[in-house]
């Protein structure tokens, strides 16, 4: 969805093709941290839930 973004825009005045491109899989690589982080967080919340309804916490 990034590439589609990023090549719908035009570059900004003196931004190289490969400079733009190295800038999009920098935004996807970050994107994708992002979403494992939110499953990251995610799980810890289930599992907090889980423990207190077992009355662990």
């Amino acid at each position: 969805m990034t590439e589609l973004v990023a090549s719908q825009q035009p570059s900004p005045p003196g931004m190289d093709l490969a400079a733009g491109a190295k800038l999009v899989a920098r935004v996807t690589e970050l994107e994708q941290r992002a979403i494992g982080l939110q499953a990251t967080k995610d799980d810890l919340i289930a599992q907090i839930r889980a423990l207190q309804q077992a009355g662990g916490i």
